[in-house]
């Protein structure tokens, strides 16, 4: 949460992380309004279907600087032989403008794995992050440059993201290449 503190305590960036509440509110109101909705297109997370949802029914994003994040895991090949295999964990923040989420300046990298082999469990490494966003969905101080005050943070991973291995190792399903693709199918 460093680096969303570092984030609130410049102007600039604090007014970029409050996007995704004004699009909540845009999307809300268009959801109260039937026909308006029936015209309107959602395009990204801050005014998607998805987000109404985590809001209204999981009773998230209650406060406007709340923080929204996706995880997303890959491997990645360090050496041109492939001898190594290094797995990549990393946050986007959602509450940027989409034009901001995936530029290199606001990725989190949260762990990259040792190499050579890919990790069996990769809960092992993700739980100080699950730890750390367990006292984050409680709330942490920050300070907002905008407007010079404290206030309590939340922060919430909403959705996980990665190609087939990425999503295998995140969900604990068995891969692309298994015979059962999930861990709960009997044989």
């Amino acid at each position: 949460m460093a680096t969303i503190r570092s984030l609130y305590a410049n102007a600039d960036t604090s007014r970029l992380l409050h996007e995704r509440d004004s699009h909540l509110k845009e999307a809300l109101h268009l959801v109260g309004s039937t026909t308006q909705m029936s015209s309107q297109k959602f395009s990204d997370y801050g005014n998607s279907q998805l987000h109404i949802i985590q809001h209204q029914q999981m009773g998230l994003f209650k406060f406007m600087r709340d923080i929204a994040l996706a995880l997303s895991t890959d491997g990645a090949q360090l050496t041109m032989k492939k001898h190594s295999n290094t797995w990549l964990l990393i946050l986007i923040i959602l509450n940027l403008p989409p034009t901001f989420h995936y530029k290199t300046e606001h990725i989190i990298i949260n762990l990259t794995t040792p190499g050579p082999n890919s990790p069996g469990d990769i809960e092992s490494f993700i739980q100080p992050l699950f730890e750390e966003m367990a006292m984050s969905s409680e709330g942490i101080w920050m300070w907002d440059a905008v407007d010079s005050s404290y206030f309590v943070n939340h922060a919430h991973i909403v959705m996980a993201l990665g190609d087939m291995l990425g999503s295998a190792k995140l969900n604990g399903m068995a891969g692309h290449s298994a015979i059962y693709g999930d861990q709960f199918t009997m044989v």
